[in-house]
């Protein structure tokens, strides 16, 4: 096995060609300088484990199957792998078998595993727990277990999780003789954002725990919620009992979250900083919902010991995010760029896997100096659609997920034929529209991230085509959906752009280019347009719609309410086309707009306004 660049950009993550044997999340581990290994769950009860191997830190991959002497498959899920882990102090492996499993402890990844007894007295060795698993601990029926941590004190605690009741920890303090369960459970109360959603979502009172010990001896630990942004909460006894958990610096709704340290120091957070579509007008249950926030996966670092973060940068989006078989190709499971798991390659570059199906599994390798960049640039001609979401969506439910579409087409930027530039607006497509569910995904629009800022300076060229619907420009402080209609609402900052309008004393016209200019800073922003052939100039100033939580790392468009798509009556589709078009007189007209060349940078002087931190 191989790998290969997906981004055109040096700076950018390097993805893998090899795939994940499992879901993201457990399973990948470091076990020797050169070697790390992924675990996989693919086998039948009582079978040997699949797993991928790098013998040369991570550069190429093979396969392989556990050997005779390694736990095998006892509990767990198919295509999740074992809670499997190094123990850094005791400096010994550990396996915990996910969902009615059982715990395996090891100084050899490949050899003398045993295990606690039922009685809490002793180990098992594996010549007794191969025959006879009834001898084993039994973990607590019906939770799920993520990653085991194991303290500076030699305390070991693993989260676990029951969706409806929150996340308690199982602790041991004898190096895993025995277990006792936390005192306290990490709970979040269910949500509902009213004037936006039509309906609950799947409820997740705080679950998918990870933790990470801070230099001051507290844990602290998030967990998945069906609010907005998962949410924190902290221990200072060592796992036992935890404060009321609260929201954290890390938007995302039903996401995993994975905290971890680096070996200089800093905290690492991976997890999906994305907004879902509102909940629309359905009869409820989990079954019913769809998942519309699991499109990208992201990375923020910290100095600071999570007092704040920076980064906030998309690690990999998802390949297949215009897919009309998106949410049906391969079966019906879970699927996108959620999960993840990370393992250090040298003093820069971090190897991570993230993804659920394995159509969207990845292997990522990216650079603490991409991580630390300050600008970011998209070059539509030379990068292609690489750096965007365009998608739309197909609201018709197949198992949580939607089929999609791409809402854009690429096209020169007028009056530059060697400049590419994105069409995006109202799509003459009647599959966008689900009348019973109150859905219409028609128009379109585009989502790009940059690396988080509090203040910056954002630019963009635009045109409007004859017979133009406008757009809404907006930029966000989390990953909006292209064809979300409430982006615009729930931005940062945010705009209205629509020909006759008036900036100043610029007029807005038709079939001109137009240089813009988003220069924002703590409460404010000001919009500049220039007509750069007549040399006009108009600007007007923002106010923050919504504070951010830490900062702004994200450009959105999305097209504008058109009356005349609402009254076919009056202006009836035209051709074949991808967007609206309509006749006016002999004159055919079409319900666009382009944009083109994005550019972000911070200020020269990197000061804290750069970093995200709480509020």
């Amino acid at each position: 096995m191989g790998q290969g660049l997906i981004f055109a950009d040096d700076e950018q993550p390097m993805l893998l060609d090899t795939i994940p044997p499992s879901d993201a999340g457990r399973g990948l581990l470091r076990t020797g300088p050169k070697e790390i290994r992924h675990y996989g769950g693919g086998a039948g009860q009582g079978k040997a484990l699949p797993y991928i191997i790098s013998r040369d830190n991570g550069k190429n991959w093979s396969s392989a199957t556990a050997g005779a002497e390694f736990p095998k498959k006892w509990g767990g899920i198919f295509k999740e792998a074992a809670a499997t882990v190094y123990l850094p102090y005791s400096k010994r492996y550990m396996i915990v078998q996910p969902v009615n499993g059982y715990i395996f402890i090891s100084d050899d990844i490949d050899k003398g595993w045993y295990a606690p007894a039922k009685d809490g007295r002793s180990f098992v060795q594996a010549d007794v727990w191969k025959k006879d698993q009834s001898k084993l601990y039994p973990l607590p029926g019906g939770w799920i277990y993520r990653n085991p941590l194991e303290l500076k004190s030699g305390r070991i605690i693993i989260p676990m999780h029951k969706s409806g009741s929150g996340t308690r920890f199982l602790m041991s303090a004898d190096k895993g003789k025995t277990w006792t369960i936390s005192k306290d459970t990490i709970f979040v109360p269910a949500f509902k954002e009213e004037g936006i959603d039509k309906a609950t979502r799947w409820r997740n009172a705080g679950v998918e725990g990870t933790a990470v010990e801070l230099k001051n001896g507290q844990i602290y630990a998030l967990v998945r919620t069906d609010s907005n942004m998962s949410y924190e909460s902290f221990s200072r006894d060592g796992g036992n009992t935890w404060s009321k958990p609260e929201p954290s610096p890390f938007y995302g709704s039903l996401i995993m979250s994975t905290l971890g340290r680096l070996a200089d120091g800093q905290l690492i957070c991976l997890w999906t900083n994305t907004a879902p579509m509102p909940e629309l007008a359905h009869r409820g249950g989990a079954w019913e919902d769809v998942f519309t926030a699991r499109g990208a996966l992201h990375v923020a670092l910290s100095r600071n010991e999570g007092k704040s973060w920076y980064g906030y940068r998309e690690v990999v989006i998802d390949g297949l995010r215009d897919a009309e078989n998106f949410a049906s190709k391969g079966g019906d499971h879970d699927r996108s760029s959620h999960q993840s798991e990370f393992v250090e390659l040298d003093k820069r570059r971090i190897l991570v896997t993230s993804g659920q199906h394995p159509s969207h599994r990845k292997m990522i390798i990216i650079d603490k100096d991409w991580i630390e960049e300050s600008s970011r640039t998209a070059n539509f001609a030379k990068d292609g659609m690489e750096q965007v979401h365009s998608f739309v969506f197909i609201p018709k439910a197949h198992h949580i997920q939607y089929n999609r579409k791409s809402g854009v087409e690429r096209v020169n930027m007028p009056g530059g034929a060697s400049k590419g530039g994105l069409k995006f607006g109202i799509l003459n497509d009647d599959s966008l529209i689900n009348a019973g569910l109150g859905a219409d995904y028609r128009r379109s629009g585009v989502t790009w991230n940059f690396p988080l800022a509090r203040t910056g300076l954002v630019k963009f060229e635009l045109y409007f085509p004859k017979g133009s619907c406008g757009m809404h420009v907006s930029l966000t402080d989390r990953m909006f959906n292209p064809c979300d209609p409430t982006a615009p609402q729930r931005a940062v900052f945010s705009y209205e752009l629509t020909p006759d309008k008036k900036l100043g004393e610029l007029t807005i016209k038709e079939g001109v280019t137009y240089k813009a200019s988003l220069l924002f800073k703590g409460s404010s922003a000001k919009l500049t347009l220039t007509d750069m052939k007549r040399k006009k100039r108009g600007s007007v100033t923002l106010r923050t719609l919504n504070s951010p939580k830490v900062g702004i790392s994200y450009l959105h468009f999305i097209a504008a309410e058109d009356n005349a798509i609402k009254n076919k009556s009056k202006a009836m589709p035209v051709g074949d086309s991808k967007f609206f078009r309509f006749k006016d007189g002999s004159t055919t007209l079409e319900k666009s707009c382009i944009v083109s060349d994005f550019q972000m940078k911070m200020p020269s002087k990197k000061s804290k306004s750069s970093k995200g931190s709480r509020k």
